[in-house]
């Protein structure tokens, strides 16, 4: 991440002095800082496994998600190379949607009453996170 800040404050200062007319690197230094932070937020919510049964039903869908952000950062990291538009979040976005709803089935059907505090807390932190994830990776759109 320093290297990061390094080379685009190098960037940047090449621009201001019309060596290049390359694009503006601070935007996407902010959202790839944003998308670290997001990262070190669900490992906080990792740090203590949750119960089995939630576990059984929202890992399909996480996995889901990593695949999907995974591929999605991969391609925006290419098409910012061949200088093309960033591509579709629709297969990240759908991840999403479907751990979100999985999510809202395990609350409809009573299983986080048994929960304890600190794990409903972590869940409902995790699933906040995962909508910031959604945000900032728009941010590549």
């Amino acid at each position: 991440m320093a290297r990061l800040e390094i080379v685009a404050g190098e960037a940047h200062q090449e621009r201001l002095t019309y060596l290049t007319h390359e694009f503006d690197p601070d935007p996407l230094v902010r959202t790839v800082f944003r998308l670290r932070n997001d990262v070190v937020m669900i490992g906080r919510a990792a740090t203590e496994p949750l119960p089995k049964p939630v576990v059984a039903r929202l890992r399909e869908p996480f996995e889901q998600i990593s695949q999907a952000a995974l591929h999605f950062l991969r391609a925006c990291a290419d098409a910012r190379r061949e200088r093309k538009n960033p591509p579709a979040l629709d297969a990240a976005e759908q991840a999403l949607s479907k751990f979100t709803a999985t999510f809202e089935e395990l609350r409809r059907e009573g299983a986080t009453r048994a929960l304890l505090v600190e794990n409903i807390g972590r869940l409902h932190a995790l699933e906040f996170t995962l909508e910031q994830l959604r945000r900032n990776l728009e941010g590549f759109s």
